[in-house]
This record gives structure tokens, sequence and C-alpha cells, in this order.
């Protein structure tokens, strides 16, 4: 992490190592949401966090700007689903009603 450049990371501590966990933000829209629309609203959410002013800001904050496109997200949130599906299995969670 940028903000953080003297501190290791979470896998590079012996017991933990190979593990990751990502922190992230993302926009969402409905379901069936047009492809125009969709690409329109990335178009302005990349250009906007590619403003100078808005990604030192975001930085000063902690955070580490990274836009994708709606693909790459995707299969991100899939990645990050199935990693933690398996985490969640392995460790017998259950969920409380």
């Amino acid at each position: 992490m940028s903000a953080l450049p003297d501190v290791p990371a979470i896998a590079e501590h012996p017991p933990l190592a190979g593990f990751e966990l990502v922190n992230f933000f993302g926009f969402y829209g409905p379901a069936g949401l047009p492809d125009p629309i969709l690409r329109r609203l990335n178009a302005a959410a990349v250009q906007t966090l590619r403003l100078p002013e808005v990604a030192t800001k975001l930085k000063n904050m902690g955070f580490e700007p990274a836009p994708s496109t709606p693909e790459q997200y995707r299969e991100f949130i899939k990645n990050e689903s199935a990693k933690f599906a398996k985490i969640i299995v392995e460790a017998g969670v259950k969920l409380e009603q």
C-alpha cells in the first residue's frame, strides 16, 4: 500500500503467507442496465478517478484508485466471491437466523 510503504503486507508474515485481503469499492447498477448506459457511467467514473485532485485526495485518505472496465470488475467480484465462498465452507461458517 503506497500510503504505508514501510509496513509489510500481511502475506509477508510467515504464518499468513499467501493470504490476501483486498478492500474495494465499486459502483453497482440495477440488473438489466442497458450496456450504453453502463459504459457511459463507467467512463465518467474512470475519468473522475483519474483527475489529479481526486486521485490525490483519495490517496491521502488511504485509497488506491484502480479504475477498471465493467468486465474487469465483474471478473474481480466473481473471483472474490469464489475465494470467500471457499473460506466460508472450509471454516464451517453457518448463518444464524
